[in-house]
Parts: C-alpha cells; sequence; structure tokens
C-alpha cells in the first residue's frame, strides 16, 4: 500500500492527504485530521455517503435502489456521532496520551485498510455517507420605512446525510453596515436534522438604497470539543423604494378539445413531492400598533359553536365524499343552491348536479368509458397531472373554469434531480348545462405552457429548466386572472418573492368559434409575501393582490383591466404580528399543525362595498386574511388570524380602515379563506377557517361570518396531516343568493393500528382525508322586505 501524504496543523483544520494506489478501495477524496489528540476522517466536500449506520454499513449502489441494505461483516472501529459531522476515534486514557496516539495512527491504518478490502469487494459503484454540512440556503430581506435599518430572515440547511447538533450562528456582518439584534449572538438553533432548514431573523443597520452589500453569516456545529465552522456569504440589496413598474408580454394559446386531442402515453411517477417545499419568508417589521380605532373589535374573542350551526348560521348541506391524497388541496364552486357543483381535490374532482347532495367522482387518470383510446381525461402532458386544481363560476359568462397544473419533466439519473423541461397549467371550462349532459366532452381548454411550445401556447416566459407552482384564480368582466409562483431548476423549490400573473380573454374563451384565447402576463416580483398568495375575490375591474412584505408591512398590487402594465405596488403600514417560530399550534398527537401550514401568505382575501350611513358615498373595501404568530404579551396566547381592510386612498394606494383578528385564548386559528356576499348595504364576509390546538384537540374546518365572533365545525378530524394544512380553502359565494356559500373541507382520519400497536400518528401509520362539501349562509329571511 501506498504511504500518504499528511500535513498536520495543530487545531485547525489539515491539509488533504494524498493516496495513489487504494484505488477503487477507497475512492472517494478524504481529508485527515490531526487535531491534538483525535484523529478524523471525513470526506471532502461533494464526496456522498449512504447508509447511516453507528456501525458505518457499506452499502452498495444496487442495493441502496432496492431500499435496503445487508450488513457485510466489516465493522469500523471508531465512534459515530449522529448528530456529529464527522466520525472520531475514542479519546482513550489522557495518562497515557503518547501510546494513544500510536494507537489511534495503527487504529486508522486498519480502518482504511478494512474499508478499502470491503469497497473492493462490493466494486467501484459503493457508497457511504455524506456528514452534516450548513449552508445558508436563501435570505430575505426587507427595508424598513426608516431609510437606515434592514431586516433579513435567513434560512439555514443542512445538506447532509447526518443531524448536525449545537447549530450556532456566533458572527453576522454586512458591508457598509452593522448586525443590530434582535437576538444576542451567538444565536442557537439546537439540532438541525439532515435535510432540514431553520430560519431566524436579523436586523441591519445599513443602506436600504438597492445598492449591493455582502452579507457574511459564521458559525459552528458539532457533538466533539472542536466544531466544526461554516462561513456563508450572500449578496443583499434592501430597497425602500418599492419595486415596479411592472410590463405585460402579450401571447396567444391554442383552444383544444379533449375529444380531438392526442394522448400520449402515461409518464413515469414522478420522484419528488407534488408541491413546492420553499418557506414563505416573512422578515421582521418595524415594531407598530395602528390606532385604538383602527382595531374596534380586537378585545372580543371568536367562540366556537356546534357543527349544525346556530340562529345565525344554517348549514344545510355538509355531504361526506370519497378520500383523497394529502395535502387534499381542496377548492370548489357552484351556479345554483340546487345545481351544478365541482369539488376538486388533489388530483381528483366529483361533479353534482342536485346542488351537493349526492356527487359522482371522475378519475382522471383512466380511460373514458367505452373509448379507451382517450386514455385519461386530459392529455397526460409533461410529467403527468400534479395538482393543485381551482375551480370557479363566472356568472356574466355562464362558465365553470377549471384550472389544473401538471409536472415538470425531471432527470432522475442525476443527483440531485434537475428539471429537463417546465410543466404547463390547464385552464378548462364548460356551461353548466354541458356538464349536466356529458361531463367527459363538456370541455374545452388552453395550456399556459412555462415556454414556447409551437401550437400550444407562446409561454410564461420561464427557463426550459424551470417550472410553475401553486396557481390561483380570480377574474373580471373582461378577464381570468391567474397567479402562480416560479420555481427554479431543482424540484420542488421556487424563487423567493416572485409571482407570474396571466390574464386571459374572457370574450376569447365565451366565444365558441375562437381558435386561440389572447392572454397578457407580467412577473411581479420585489415582495417577500408573493409566494402562495391568493387573489382578492369579486374585485370590479381589475387584479388585486397582496403580500406581507414584512411582520409590520403589506406591499398590494393593482392591475386595472384597461392596463397594460402593473404599476409599484402600495406600501401600507399595519400593527405588526409576531412571526417565525410564533407560527405554532400542537395538536393532541404532537403536530404542530400551523408550523406546516406555510404560514406567512395571504390565504384569503374578498372586495365588498359598503355604504357607511345614510346619504353616504358607498365605500371600496379590500379584506385580505392571513395567520398571525403568537403573542402572549400582546393578549394573543394562540396562534390567530388577522384581517386587515384596505381601503383606496390616492392614486393606486391603499389605507388600513380597520384591523380585526379572529382569535381565542385556548385555541389557535390558522390559513383563513373569504368570501363577500351581495347585500346592498353591508355585505357579509364569509370565513372558511382551520380551528384547533389547546382546549380544542385537532385542528377542524370552520365556517362562520366576520362580526359575528363564533364560527361552527363542519369536520371531525381524529388526527393531523404532517404536511400542508388547510392549502386551497375557498369560501364561494353561490350565485342566486345574497349570502349562501360553498366550501369544500375535509376530514383527516387516523388509519387503523396495526395488530399489537396501541396508538399511532399520520406520521407512523398514515392518514386519509375524507372530503365533505359543505353549503352555509345565513338563515331566510322573515318579515318585510
Amino acid at each position: 500500500m501506498a504511504t500518504q501524504d499528511v500535513t498536520e496543523a495543530k487545531g485547525t483544520k489539515s491539509k488533504a492527504f494524498t493516496q495513489s494506489r487504494l484505488g477503487r478501495a477507497f475512492s472517494p477524496s478524504y481529508r485527515f485530521d490531526h487535531r491534538f489528540d483525535d484523529i478524523h476522517l471525513r470526506p471532502e466536500a461533494g464526496t456522498r455517503f449512504e447508509g447511516r449506520t453507528p456501525t458505518a454499513n457499506i452499502i452498495s449502489r444496487d442495493q441502496a435502489k432496492k431500499g435496503g441494505h445487508r450488513r457485510r461483516a466489516f465493522q469500523s472501529p471508531v465512534q459515530y456521532c449522529q448528530c456529529g459531522a464527522r466520525v472520531g476515534f475514542p479519546r482513550g486514557n489522557r495518562q497515557s496520551d503518547s501510546g494513544l496516539r500510536l494507537f489511534e495512527r495503527l487504529a486508522f491504518v486498519l480502518f482504511v485498510f478494512f474499508v478499502g478490502t470491503a469497497q473492493a469487494l462490493a466494486g467501484s459503484d459503493s457508497v457511504s455517507f455524506l456528514p452534516a454540512n450548513i449552508v445558508v440556503e436563501d435570505v430575505a430581506v426587507s427595508a424598513w420605512d426608516d431609510e437606515e435599518t434592514a431586516s433579513a430572515q435567513i434560512l439555514l440547511r443542512n445538506t447532509g446525510d447526518e443531524s448536525a447538533c449545537t447549530v450556532q450562528v456566533t458572527e453576522i456582518t454586512v458591508s457598509n453596515g452593522s448586525y443590530a439584534g434582535p437576538a444576542t449572538l451567538p444565536i442557537s438553533l439546537g439540532i438541525l436534522e439532515a435535510g432540514k432548514d431553520a430560519r431566524f431573523d436579523s436586523l441591519l443597520k445599513m443602506p436600504v438604497d438597492g445598492s449591493e452589500n455582502e452579507l457574511v453569516v459564521k458559525g459552528e456545529y458539532g457533538c466533539g470539543s472542536f466544531p466544526e465552522t461554516f462561513v456563508e456569504s450572500r449578496t443583499i440589496a434592501p430597497n425602500v423604494a418599492p419595486p415596479g413598474p411592472f410590463e405585460s408580454r402579450s401571447g396567444q394559446a391554442t383552444v383544444q378539445k379533449p375529444s380531438e386531442a392526442v394522448y400520449p402515453p402515461a409518464p413515469p411517477p414522478a420522484t419528488f413531492g407534488p408541491n413546492a417545499e420553499s418557506p414563505i419568508f416573512v422578515p421582521l417589521g418595524p415594531p407598530r400598533l395602528l390606532p385604538a380605532p383602527i382595531n374596534p373589535n380586537n378585545i372580543v374573542a371568536t367562540d366556537l359553536g356546534t357543527s349544525q350551526g346556530g340562529a345565525a348560521v344554517r348549514i344545510p348541506r355538509n355531504t361526506s365524499m370519497r378520500s383523497a391524497g394529502v395535502p387534499p388541496d381542496p377548492n370548489v364552486a357552484a351556479d345554483a343552491p340546487n345545481g351544478v357543483v365541482l369539488a376538486t381535490y388533489n388530483t381528483g374532482i366529483s361533479y353534482s348536479t342536485d346542488g351537493g347532495a349526492k356527487l359522482t367522482d371522475v378519475n382522471l387518470f383512466s380511460p373514458q368509458p367505452g373509448n379507451p383510446a382517450r386514455t385519461s381525461f386530459f392529455p397526460q402532458d409533461d410529467g403527468g397531472l400534479c395538482c393543485d386544481q381551482v375551480v370557479v363560476y363566472l356568472r356574466n359568462q355562464n362558465l365553470f373554469v377549471w384550472l389544473l397544473q401538471y409536472q415538470p419533466v425531471v432527470n432522475t439519473a442525476v443527483t440531485p434531480n434537475v428539471i429537463t423541461s417546465p410543466n404547463r397549467l390547464r385552464i378548462a371550462w364548460a356551461t353548466p348545462a354541458a356538464i349536466r349532459n356529458d361531463f367527459w366532452n363538456a370541455w374545452t381548454y388552453v395550456d399556459l405552457t412555462g415556454t414556447n411550445v409551437a401550437g400550444v401556447s407562446d409561454g410564461l416566459g420561464i427557463n426550459n429548466n424551470e417550472w410553475l407552482d401553486y396557481p390561483d384564480l380570480a377574474w373580471s368582466d373582461t378577464f381570468l386572472y391567474v397567479g402562480v409562483d416560479h420555481g427554479f431548476s431543482t424540484p420542488g423549490q421556487v424563487y423567493t418573492g416572485r409571482r407570474i400573473v396571466p390574464r386571459l380573454s374572457l370574450a376569447d374563451m365565451a366565444n365558441p368559434a375562437a381558435t386561440a384565447v389572447n392572454y397578457r402576463f407580467a412577473e411581479l416580483t420585489g415582495s417577500n409575501g408573493l409566494n402562495k398568495t391568493h387573489f382578492v375575490q369579486n374585485a370590479p375591474g381589475r387584479m388585486v393582490v397582496g403580500s406581507l412584505d414584512n411582520s409590520s408591512t403589506l406591499r398590494v398590487f393593482t392591475w386595472m383591466d384597461g392596463e397594460d402594465s402593473i404599476p409599484s405596488p402600495s406600501t401600507v403600514g399595519i400593527s405588526q404580528i409576531q412571526q417565525g417560530a410564533s407560527y405554532t399550534s400542537t395538536a393532541p398527537d404532537g403536530s404542530d399543525w400551523v408550523a406546516v401550514s406555510f404560514p406567512g401568505n395571504i390565504s384569503g382575501a374578498t372586495y365588498r362595498s359598503v355604504i357607511p350611513g345614510l346619504g353616504v358615498s358607498s365605500r371600496p373595501e379590500y379584506v385580505f386574511a392571513f395567520t398571525a404568530g403568537t403573542n402572549a404579551g400582546g393578549g394573543r396566547p394562540q396562534a390567530y388570524v388577522r384581517l386587515e381592510t384596505l381601503t383606496p386612498s390616492g392614486d393606486n394606494g391603499y389605507r388600513v380602515s380597520s384591523e380585526y383578528d379572529i382569535w381565542n385564548n385556548n385555541y389557535a386559528f390558522a390559513v383563513a379563506a373569504l368570501g363577500s356576499g351581495r347585500g346592498l348595504v353591508r355585505p357579509d364576509i364569509a370565513i372558511v377557517v382551520a380551528v384547533g390546538g389547546g382546549t380544542l384537540g385537532y385542528p377542524q374546518i370552520s365556517v362562520g361570518f366576520k362580526d359575528d365572533f363564533v364560527l361552527y365545525p363542519v369536520t371531525s378530524s381524529d388526527a393531523t396531516q404532517i404536511t400542508r394544512f388547510g392549502d386551497y380553502f375557498s369560501a364561494r359565494l353561490i350565485p342566486g343568493t345574497d349570502d349562501q356559500f360553498a366550501t369544500l373541507g375535509y376530514d383527516v382520519i387516523l388509519n387503523p393500528l396495526p395488530p399489537g400497536v396501541p396508538s399511532g400518528t399520520c406520521a407512523t401509520v398514515g392518514c386519509t382525508a375524507n372530503m365533505r362539501y359543505v353549503q352555509f349562509g345565513r338563515p331566510p329571511f322573515v318579515g318585510p322586505r
């Protein structure tokens, strides 16, 4: 065996050693650490290992692909720190230090020999583990209006295969500025498991004029006496001036019919989750509490009524449906109280022709009955049907609109997987009469592809290796508005603070003779909360969408129907909410159902016109809902929902007219959806919201109305799903009524426990989401009109 050239550096990281004839037996590149009396063997960055066990099992790549491994005869003579970054030899007795060092060197040589022998037997395709590795994965910044402070929310991720223990941030610096809190350094983040992330906030005194500055984050982690260190830097450019304006681009999409489409072979199953797991960033905002008149109702807690409703709220329909995948992404629309209902969930759809009393399930992956040539409901383009469906009913056009998201094409032969071709959004529409007559052949559709696809769509301006995720719909009298996140080349990840907004001509969609639908699109940037944000519903003659730029600042983007560009957003100061780790509520099984719901986005928003009094002109109101974190010192011991009501002010501006918290001392509220009634003076605002934790237990979906201060549970969950609770809640006004609404909820039901297992959770035994169609509203009016 060849000798190794070793350079020692006492108390510091040593240089790499070389080897010439270990060959296949020891092919990865390693570093040899000699620090005082410890010898550590650890791979260079980029050397990937698998098979994480205390005995350092060696597995072959073929075994790894089969999902398991067998233990080889070799077991290394090492101590294995499960939450550390390296493998070290036992220290032994300090009194025999020189003898120990000789023993350690001999042990190291034996270790290399046995590893080499084992890997030689396994062949050149052997694999092992990658130690913990802490990186700064993302940074979201927000400029304060004092014009000298920027807040930064920093995301650390452990990209290794082992946990990192005792993670600490020891130093934060910024060029042309300084760290100013809020925590005193070092910041302890505890154990960071493999593949997991942790966020923390920082305040920086620095220029906020859009100039670029280098942010440097230093820290350490490890279980032993000599921790690993990390140094990461990012360029940041906070700007107190709002972004924009945003110019739009034109495009055309070809009108298609399922009966005339080409049906490609079904693609292989996707290798990654269908939803982006990028967190929503809400940096710290300036401490701010708006004057007391802005908060007239915050002293009143919201309680829970019975599932049967009450004197002020009736629930005439609560129909149990089929089960769906998790997350179920519930969405629903109806054209009349006893008419057609469309209910979508994950990759499924059900429809009713009797107002939701009975629903028919449609398998979107199965051939059309009696027509095997149509191998699925719609063609399985790109990577196949994904998720995130949305349905709405447009009364003026008498059309149901159905949006479906497809998967991108992913190269699974490389690690990590990369996107090789983007996905598309499918926009389909049909009249209620056509749905009643023949659901399978009722639909016409266009595709909004990520890139230009000849004969299909001019695209949405993204690159070939990017993708689209988490769409939403809204409409005016002129356009159908679509919002979607912009994902980058890594499957499951999206750019922070970016949202693409196309708008489609409703005249083209409603015209049976049209062969193409014209559209324009723009990409909104420069505000942290744009990811997964939801449109304001019912906004007249415009698109309105909001985002939380920081914990006390809203940014509101408005696209007027008559304009081709979107001006800079309005920046609106609000009373500060708690964020970060304060987004929390624990269910009886220990699951934090609020933390996994991706808090920080605008979960619901609606428009209404209010007449404040006799002889007073009507006042337009835009109401935004978002989850706020626990704030025991501020009278909010549980997570709650904030409603911000804004009214127009000046040219493209908005101001706060009221703030309203949905809260209770004993349980939490989160992920609210909103809808507006059609009352003449002060239309009701309907609420669909998740309620749970505390004394209530498992989260339940509840319905009711603003200013009633009571909500009514419509589900009976006995477990908590482990991801994305509450995606795509909706509160859709049912046409032909002033105050009747449709929503789709679900029970989370724990799977049966295996024999001999006394208890379980969704994480250990699994669970199902059983869908429910719910109609709720005010009781019939009795008396003279």
